[in-house]
């Protein structure tokens, strides 16, 4: 006899993502898939591959979620809202690594560079262009750089632009609200 059974309400037929049991397992390389994004968006800029990384975990997230919804087991709401946050995430990420609008030229590019020497130059050849104005916003944005050869260069190139009147100094809070400020 060969009968089919059909699983009870006791039974423990788990949910499934293209044959693979949601779980533990998956749950872990989906941790282990957001904590690269992290230590690649952190600690390896000059790769720039952060960003899409985390692309790919809310990526694998979403059909997590969405097969967890299928099987009735997690509430679509906080789902979509889930996946809705991590995109949004996503284009914060983007964003934070692209030159500010009106500025696409080479010396621009070279304030992303991954040597702290040359995003350096950067700030001090920036204040000799003829269209000086336009790289203060990059500068202000170099204040913040993890590099203090950076951040110095990006200051006196800033004070040298504004005629020589210092806004704040560059390291504090306060100085660099004042040079945002001072260039918006």
């Amino acid at each position: 006899m060969n009968e089919k059974v059909q699983p009870g309400p006791n039974s423990t037929k788990r949910a499934q993502l293209g044959g693979i049991p949601l779980g533990p397992p998956l749950a872990a390389a989906l941790y282990l898939l957001l904590m690269g994004s992290a230590i690649l968006a952190v600690g390896f800029k000059k790769f720039n591959a952060g960003p899409w990384v985390f692309l790919a975990f809310t990526i694998c997230f979403a059909g997590y979620r969405m097969a967890l919804i299928r099987a009735k087991k997690y509430p679509p709401f906080k789902a979509f809202f889930q996946v809705g946050a991590a995109f949004l995430f996503f284009m914060l990420l983007v964003l934070r690594t692209a030159p500010p609008p009106g500025i696409s030229d080479e010396l621009a590019s070279l304030f992303t560079h991954s040597d702290p020497k040359i995003r350096a130059l950067a700030a001090e050849v920036a204040v000799h262009r003829p269209s000086k104005l336009k790289y203060t916003r990059l500068l202000v944005r170099a204040l913040t750089d993890p590099d203090a050869r950076v951040r110095q260069q990006a200051h006196r190139s800033l004070v040298e632009i504004n005629q020589g009147q210092d806004a704040g100094d560059g390291d504090s809070v306060a100085g660099r609200m004042a040079w945002e400020r001072r260039f918006p």
